[in-house]
């Protein structure tokens, strides 16, 4: 049976993902905005078999402001589309548009990327791994800066909730490491049979 794929004939036949991780920053959509008005478009986005977004979020809306035409390249995964810009020669000097894309394809992605913590949070709360994106550092990171906005955001002399779990290990060792884990990740944690 033949996987049912959403009809794309505009880029406003695509959906906005719900839980974009990314919630993007006024300065990089500013660069965003002027790299293609100099540029043009350097490289595609990617959608689900839906039509919603998956990457590119942010260039989708410059693009369907702009009234952008769309091409769609159905893959799964394991072809790498190319992008071809016949008006642009990196091999002539003073090609300057061409230099300028250079650098706006990976400025603008560094300038434009804001965590939404919130969402970072829930997908690994979900089980998510992102462990091979983020060192446990810096999900450890992530995970005290919401705490410490949730604390401040509760006011002086309110009552803050505190939540308690407890969690059975099979064995010693395991509970050594379960522990070590939970703690690296920025919970408070403490063996109850120490106490």
């Amino acid at each position: 049976m033949k996987e049912e794929l959403k009809e794309i004939n505009n880029l406003t036949d695509l959906i906005q993902m719900p839980k974009n991780p990314n919630k993007g920053s006024e300065r990089g959509m500013k660069m965003l905005e002027e790299s293609i008005e100099r540029c043009g478009v350097g490289r595609g986005i990617c959608v689900d078999k839906n039509g919603v977004l998956i990457a590119g979020e942010k260039t989708w809306a410059e693009c369907v402001e702009k009234g952008m035409k769309v091409e769609v390249v159905d893959t799964e995964g394991d072809t790498l589309v190319v992008t071809r810009r016949k008006d642009l020669d990196s091999l002539n000097p003073n090609d300057e548009k061409c230099r300028q894309l250079v650098f706006a394809d990976n400025r603008v992605g560094e300038v434009s990327y804001d965590l939404d913590k919130n969402i970072f949070i829930q997908d690994h709360v979900d089980g998510t791994d992102l462990g091979w994106l983020y060192s446990e550092k810096e999900t450890s990171r992530i995970i005290s800066e919401v705490e410490s906005d949730f604390l401040k955001s509760q006011g002086e002399g309110e009552e803050i909730p505190v939540y308690a779990i407890a969690v059975l290990f099979d064995s010693a060792d395991d509970k050594k490491e379960g522990l070590e884990k939970l703690k690296a990740m920025g919970y408070n944690c403490r063996d109850m049979e120490e106490n």
